[in-house]
Parts: structure tokens; C-alpha cells; sequence
């Protein structure tokens, strides 16, 4: 007899977000969508994002990449510090 395989597409415990005093829920596609729901960080993202776009329109020669380069790793670093002290669970899931 021949086992018919499940759809793999579907999630087994999807995440969802609580919102609004309970009033909203959203489904979230991993941990750190959930989190950035959760604290309503979209927002600072988006204006992070455009940042780093009027930055890099400005970059014109090799030294202004290289500081835009060093500058991420420095910001990468620290939000990586950041969240390894407060958050150190994020790095043990993997969705």
C-alpha cells in the first residue's frame, strides 16, 4: 500500500502575533516577522531602508564603499550584540 505524502508546503505550527489588546492577530512567517510585528518595528525598518538607499545613491568612489561597507558591519555587529544579550532564543529557532 502506498503512502501519499503530506503537502510539505503547509506549515505544521504556523506563529501567530496578538496585537491591539487582543483585537488584531496576524500570521507570521517566522520568528523574527513575529517580532518585528509584535513591537511594531515595520516602521523603523522602513526608515532604515531608506537610509541606507540615499546612502548608497551618494556612494562615488571606492573609499565611500569601503566606509558604507564598515559602517553596516559596525551597525550589524551592534544589533547583533544587542540581541544576542536581550533576545539570545532567536538564535536557537529555526523556522
Amino acid at each position: 500500500m502506498a503512502r501519499t505524502k503530506k503537502n510539505s508546503t503547509k506549515k505544521k505550527n504556523p506563529l501567530y502575533v496578538v496585537t491591539n489588546n487582543g483585537k488584531d492577530v496576524e500570521q507570521a512567517d517566522s520568528m523574527w516577522d513575529a517580532v518585528v510585528k509584535k513591537l511594531n518595528l515595520q516602521p523603523a525598518i522602513d526608515l532604515l531602508w531608506t537610509l541606507l538607499e540615499l546612502l548608497a545613491k551618494q556612494i562615488n568612489s571606492y573609499a565611500a564603499l569601503v566606509w558604507l561597507q564598515q559602517e553596516l558591519e559596525r551597525f550589524n555587529n551592534r544589533v547583533d550584540k544587542l540581541l544576542k544579550t536581550y533576545a539570545p532564543w532567536m538564535y536557537f529557532y529555526n523556522a
